[in-house]
């Protein structure tokens, strides 16, 4: 079988003969397993930009609700405290509306949306000049840690992989 190369597609000449007659096209394409994987990809950052605007949301819910003082250093730290369930919370239901099923993808969601809220804080801190004042604080960590486990618990509560078990004597 004879193979051309043309413009990172690979086309199989009989293939393409008999495909041609039934009226359909045969093309293989180098990187059609990249690029799936590239849009699977683009569509979790989307979601985790999503999960980064819900929590920065919920946080300035959280923040108007107990109160003004924004920048006191002892409020701060609660109020990311309690940040930390609602985000825990969103990232829970993004990965439900993700449909992650393995303990891997879960694991690479939940980094790469913690990467993104770090990111986001560490742009929002430098443009305020709280940097030092908001890294200080345990609450931010916790935070972090609330969006960076909510996949990952729901794949081990709720969908578990089928894997056999070991029998006991």
């Amino acid at each position: 079988m004879k193979r051309i190369l043309k413009s990172g597609c690979v086309f199989l000449v009989e293939a393409e003969e008999k495909a041609e007659k039934a009226g359909k096209y045969l093309v293989f394409n180098f990187l059609e397993r990249g690029l799936v994987a590239m849009r699977k990809m683009e569509r979790d950052v989307f979601v985790g930009w999503m999960v980064v605007l819900l929590v920065m949301l919920m946080h300035f819910l959280i923040t108007v609700s107990l109160g003004n003082s924004y920048f006191a250093e002892s409020s701060l730290n609660r109020m990311l405290w309690l940040s930390s369930f609602p985000a825990f919370l969103i990232a829970f239901v993004a990965a439900f509306f993700q449909k992650t099923n393995t303990i891997l993808l879960a694991v690479r969601r939940g980094l790469l949306w913690t990467v993104e809220l770090i990111v986001a804080f560490t742009v929002l801190s430098w443009v305020f000049r709280s940097f030092e004042g908001l890294y200080a604080n345990a609450g931010l960590y916790w935070l972090f840690g609330a969006v960076l486990i909510g996949p990952i618990f729901y794949v081990m509560a709720f969908r578990r992989q089928h894997t056999k078990r070991i029998r006991t004597p």
